[in-house]
């Protein structure tokens, strides 16, 4: 692992060759040469043009990351591609950014990353990592390891800028409260659906709903597509001739003319019923319904497969007749004049029990409704049945004792009315024993906001462009 060839003599010839022969040919060849990497580039860096292949390190160098971070669960990740190229482009920005400061991870760095990422129960196998880096990665050690380096060289710039942050003890205090300060609430509910059976809804009503909300009745639109289909392994050429001439494709039937292919077109479909059998995704769905039709899409990548297609129809979304929705309008109808109800309900309680007309239990007795009682909880762990949002919960930690909170809370079926029984403060010995473990927490998420702000920076300093879709 990590061998170097270093001899005095390798060196003279190197400086020879850069002194003597190669500026002779500097001139006469480097014009031509940023045209031809112009041309082929798919991305541009600042003002630095990167061509599929160079850009290729940098996306298998965050393949690695990925892999050793998250192991086979990330190729189950739906949005793969998306982290594999921002996290290509951060790559890219960091070490340019490591170039320009000279900073660049040792061999020791290295060999102690790849000890502690590849070992099998505490202890690292030489075999087993060569066949490893062999088998998953098709790279030699040496290949593989240099990939490593740099990945550790765009951790030393990050650490560089980011690292120094600091953590006050009334941050760390705060932070421990909210997850160990404990309160206990009553609290009675009125769902809507008592008031559901009592509901009437006439047919002017849903008439008026009707044609106030038509959006909410028109069919999807639906589009038909042209698509070729490639497999990203087999049709490598095929690919990499689409990839040269992209800028000049603007139809289908053009390439499949100039390349012998055979394309197919789908029937009609809407967003929520993309077509079977063939590569698809979230983002392709979009691009299909946000195109004009007769429009081309990018050459797009989908696993093992890339798709080009073309929108050659499209129909507009239709509405539908009152009659194919006239019950569902009713349940709405229904649910919102309930719902209004059960809050005329809830605002009744509560202004008697924060005037000190009614305790909880007399109320509950009053409406017959049932006082539940919580168990004990943090702000950030409700208990199971209590809906209510964190912006609530953590009022409620600011009540005292037997208060009444005068407002009311709500989730997806129902109102609360609540009142605080009992509050559990932090326990100072705790405290301090867990205090240095917060402050590493807190730490790391102020490390993580910097890290986010400084790569912002740099793409503002050097933004990246997309040529092509590569």
């Amino acid at each position: 692992m990590l061998k170097k060839f270093r001899t005095h003599h390798i060196k003279t010839v190197l400086w020879i060759l850069l002194i003597v022969i190669v500026p002779s040919f500097v001139f006469w060849g480097i014009s031509s040469f940023i045209r031809e990497r112009r041309q082929n580039a798919v991305i541009i860096i600042g003002k630095h043009p990167l061509n599929s292949a160079e850009l290729r390190k940098y996306l298998i160098m965050a393949n690695i990351y990925y892999q050793i971070m998250m192991g086979e669960n990330f190729y189950r990740s739906p949005n793969r591609q998306q982290l594999l190229e921002s996290k290509a482009f951060q790559y890219i920005l960091l070490l340019k950014k490591a170039k320009e400061d000279k900073i660049r991870a040792n061999d020791e760095e290295v060999i102690d990353f790849i000890k502690k990422a590849l070992s099998i129960n505490g202890k690292f196998d030489n075999e087993y990592y060569k066949r490893y880096v062999q088998g998953k990665w098709n790279l030699t050690p040496h290949a593989f390891e240099e990939y490593i380096r740099d990945m550790l060289t765009a951790d030393k710039v990050l650490d560089k800028y980011t690292k120094n942050v600091k953590v006050d003890e009334k941050e760390i205090k705060e932070l421990y409260k909210q997850d160990n300060e404990k309160i206990k609430v009553s609290y009675l509910y009125i769902p809507y659906k008592d008031f559901i059976k009592e509901t009437s809804v006439t047919e002017e009503e849903i008439k008026d709903y009707y044609y106030k909300h038509k959006n909410e009745f028109t069919t999807e639109p639906e589009i038909r597509i042209k698509y070729l289909l490639f497999d990203k392994n087999k049709d490598t050429h095929i690919i990499a001739k689409i990839l040269k001439n992209v800028k000049d494709i603007s139809k289908i039937d053009s390439i499949v003319k100039e390349l012998s292919l055979n394309a197919r077109t789908t029937e009609f479909f809407d967003k929520n019923h993309p077509p079977k059998n063939i590569a698809w995704n979230k983002k392709v769905n979009e691009l299909a319904f946000s195109i004009p039709p007769n429009t081309i899409s990018p050459l797009i990548e989908i696993e093992d497969k890339y798709i080009l297609f073309e929108k050659v129809a499209e129909k507009k979304g239709k509405l539908k007749p009152i009659e194919d929705v006239k019950d569902k309008i009713s349940e709405i109808i229904k649910v919102k004049k309930a719902k209004a109800k059960a809050k005329k309900l809830a605002v009744d309680i509560l202004k008697e029990l924060t005037s000190n007309q009614k305790g909880l239990k007399e109320a509950a007795e009053k409406y017959r409704l049932p006082i539940n009682t919580t168990d004990y909880f943090a702000r950030n762990t409700p208990p199971r049945g209590f809906n209510i949002s964190l912006s609530v919960r953590i009022k409620l930690f600011n009540l005292k004792k037997g208060a009444i909170y005068n407002q009311l809370a709500e989730d997806k079926k129902g109102f609360y009315i609540i009142r605080l029984d009992d509050f559990l403060p932090v326990d100072e010995a705790r405290f301090n024993k867990e205090k240095e473990e917060y402050r590493k927490r807190i730490r790391a998420q102020k490390i993580f906001i910097e890290r986010i702000k400084f790569l912002a920076q740099l793409e503002k300093e050097t933004p990246i462009k997309r040529v092509i879709r590569y």
